[in-house]
């Protein structure tokens, strides 16, 4: 029996900036994406039906369900596909794991139907289920616009260690975005050769202010302790990292956290940095 194996990376967003709502429904933003070394592991292989093991979600609510239908269709395959996943990344949590799983399923049917998809035909799938998935087909450093389909993939050097806390609190990036209030002042300002990482934000953290103030006092209060040379929450959140010196020895810091605040906390590394 044919079987592929993928993992699916987890990402945080180094900043993001929200416009208004456009024409579709989506909101224009701007981020830097980059990819973690946090990652569900999956399996595929031939089956008699579409089986997904390891998520307590209803089949067809799955977004790896729904690429797997949308390939069916596209491609006319008549085969089907058991998916076996070691679930790692939480659920919404910011950190796009949905995302990251859809696209690794588009990667592993390529593989396992030999449907010789190139990259771009691969992010236009990823177009038609979610709005982060094309990022996570590669999952190369990118600057991102857009709904998240104008990818721009960029060099940009991040040699640092990496605290992650999950808050536990699952809040749908649909519901975050439509309690946002749009701003007058949207510009597209990253300056991806002299980034300075004191100046990035993240505007959907006002959310968390305005309809959730214990969950925004909450993170404030981790994000003091946190300290490093950035802290911010990752996409719609509501997980919070920081950033530090490559040589700091941080697992104190996450101790502490964890004592403190009895909430998840992960230490990490940016992928590509590790690699290259």
């Amino acid at each position: 029996m044919n079987k592929v194996y993928e993992k699916a990376y987890a990402k945080v967003n180094l900043g993001l900036k929200v416009g208004k709502k456009r024409f579709d429904g989506y909101h224009n933003i701007e981020t830097l994406m980059a990819r973690i070394d946090l990652c569900d592991n999956i399996t595929l292989k031939d089956s008699e039906d579409i089986v997904i093991e390891g998520m307590n979600i209803p089949l067809k609510e799955n977004l790896m369900y729904k690429v797997i239908t949308l390939v069916k269709d596209k491609y006319n395959i008549k085969n089907n596909v058991k998916v076996e996943i070691n679930k790692k990344i939480p659920i919404g949590a910011g950190l796009g794991g949905g995302s990251s799983d859809a696209a690794a399923i588009i990667r592993g049917l390529n593989k396992l139907w030999n449907l010789n998809l190139s990259i771009e035909m691969m992010e236009e799938l990823g177009q038609i289920i979610g709005s982060d998935v094309p990022f996570f087909i590669t999952g190369k450093t990118s600057h991102v616009m857009g709904r998240g389909e104008i990818l721009n993939k960029v060099k940009l050097s991040l040699p640092y260690k990496i605290l992650l806390v999950n808050l536990a609190v699952n809040i749908s990036t649909k519901t975050v975005y439509e309690n946002y209030r749009e701003k007058n002042n949207f510009n597209f300002e990253y300056n991806i050769a002299n980034l300075n990482l004191h100046q990035l934000k993240n505007d959907l953290e006002t959310v968390y202010k305005e309809s959730y103030p214990e969950i925004s006092i909450l993170m404030n209060n981790i994000k003091h302790d946190l300290g490093g040379e950035l802290n911010i929450m990752s996409g719609s959140g509501p997980t919070i990292f920081a950033l530090y010196n490559k040589n700091k020895c941080i697992n104190q810091i996450k101790q502490n956290i964890e004592r403190k605040y009895n909430v998840f906390v992960f230490e990490s590394f940016f992928i590509e940095d590790k690699i290259n």
